[in-house]
C-alpha cells in the first residue's frame, strides 16, 4: 500500500488529466476519461433488439421480467401487515423501481398517465423498497438470466458479472461481500 501511494503521489503531479483544486482543504479533480469506441458485438446486439422490438420500451421490459419470473414478490412490506392488494403493489412497485432505477424520479413517473400519484409511489418506497429487498430481487433476476445463459457464448461463471453479462474480477475491489446466487459468487454494488 506504501508503494501504491508513493507512485500516486509522484505520478499526480505530472498527469494532466488530474488537478488538485484550491477548494477545501485540496481537493481532487479527475477530468473525465474519453469516451471508447462501442464494441462491435454490442452494436449488432443493439441492432438486432431494434429489429426484433422496434417499440418496446424499458418500462415494458420491467414488466415483462416480472410477468416471467415475479421479481416483486421478494418485495415486502417493513410495517406489520400489507393493506394493498398484490396487484395494486405490483403495478407501484414497477413504476418505482422504474423511476429510482433510471434516475428520473418518483415524481415524474407519477406524471404518467397510469392512475398512480406521487404519494402512492412514494408510501411503495418507504414501505417496500429496502436493501434486502432489493438483493432478494436482482438474487431472482440474475438466477433467471443464469438459467437462459447460453454457455458457449458468455462462458462459466466467475467471481463477479455485470447487468450485460460482462465478465470481470473485483475481488479485492470493493468492501461489499459478493452474495452467492446458484454457486455463483455476484457482486451486488
Amino acid at each position: 500500500m506504501i508503494q501504491g501511494l508513493e507512485k500516486l503521489n509522484e505520478g499526480m503531479p505530472k498527469n494532466p488529466k488530474v488537478r488538485i483544486t484550491d477548494k477545501g482543504k485540496g481537493w481532487i479533480s479527475v477530468s473525465p476519461l474519453e469516451p471508447q469506441e462501442e464494441p462491435v458485438n454490442l452494436i449488432r446486439i443493439k441492432g438486432e433488439i431494434t429489429r426484433r422490438w422496434p417499440m418496446t420500451s424499458l418500462l415494458d421490459i420491467l414488466k415483462e421480467t416480472d410477468l416471467r419470473i415475479s421479481f416483486t414478490e421478494m418485495f415486502k412490506t417493513v410495517g406489520h401487515r400489507e393493506i394493498l392488494d398484490r396487484n395494486t403493489l405490483q403495478k407501484r412497485l414497477i413504476l418505482s423501481l422504474y423511476g429510482l432505477g433510471t434516475n428520473t424520479g418518483l415524481k415524474r413517473v407519477s406524471a404518467g398517465d397510469h392512475g398512480e400519484s406521487y404519494k402512492d409511489l412514494l408510501y411503495v418506497r418507504r414501505k417496500f423498497i429496502h436493501k434486502d429487498n432489493l438483493r432478494n430481487a436482482i438474487s431472482e433476476v440474475v438466477n433467471a438470466i443464469f438459467k437462459v445463459r447460453m454457455q458457449e457464448i458468455w462462458g462459466e461463471g466467475t467471481t463477479s458479472c455485470a447487468p450485460d453479462s460482462k465478465k470481470f474480477v473485483a475481488w479485492d475491489q470493493t468492501i461489499a461481500p459478493p452474495v452467492m446466487i446458484n454457486g455463483f459468487d455476484i457482486l451486488i454494488c
